[in-house]
């Protein structure tokens, strides 16, 4: 009969919720040497929750980069296995994953309820698509005011315009190196 008092008080001692259901919900996507791939559930998609699990996850030895995209819910850690192994990055992401969530349950208490409802992010990032949108008019102007030297000159003689045709080379090229670059950024 003691022992059930002593529980019942430490149950009752004990304010905090269980936030197992929110490690549970933690997806391991990817396993490779030396990489981890997680999808987190929505408590865990905030910028505060991603600042404390990438500084968390850094400070063990061996782990050298994670990386949280809190919009779609990634989280992507790279580690030396000689130094350390799975099983020492997932029971630090499991007591961050708790530290992030007694940290968010302490702000909403202290906060007042929001008034207004959630936004959903943009479908697309205006500022990426203006500027793809104007380097291509760029591109499309400058071929048509050239097409005629384009098809009278340069395509008769190409040794003649090699610097021509060179520049227009590099120029491709960093179009195509810009395209790659905020393609990787924005894919989750």
């Amino acid at each position: 009969m003691t022992v059930r008092r002593r529980k019942k008080v430490q149950e009752e001692e004990k304010p905090m919720r269980d936030w197992r259901p929110v490690w549970r919900a933690v997806i391991l996507r990817h396993r490779a040497p030396g990489h981890l791939r997680f999808d987190l559930p929505p408590p865990l998609r905030t910028a505060v929750a991603a600042e404390t699990l990438e500084a968390g996850l850094r400070a063990i030895d061996g782990v050298y980069r994670a990386t949280v995209i809190p919009r779609v819910g990634k989280l992507s850690i790279r580690y030396v296995e000689a130094v350390c192994g799975t099983g020492i990055v997932a029971a630090r992401l499991a007591a961050l994953v708790g530290e992030v969530m007694e940290t968010a349950e302490g702000q909403a208490a202290a906060a007042p309820p929001a008034q207004t409802g959630d936004r959903s992010p943009a479908s697309f990032d205006a500022k990426e698509w203006t500027i793809h949108f104007l380097n291509d008019l760029v591109a499309f102007y400058l071929i048509r005011i050239h097409w005629g030297r384009i098809t009278r000159q340069w395509l008769p003689n190409p040794w003649s315009y090699r610097y021509e045709w060179l520049t227009m080379a590099y120029l491709t090229f960093l179009l195509v190196r810009y395209r790659k670059t905020s393609a990787a950024r924005s894919r989750p």
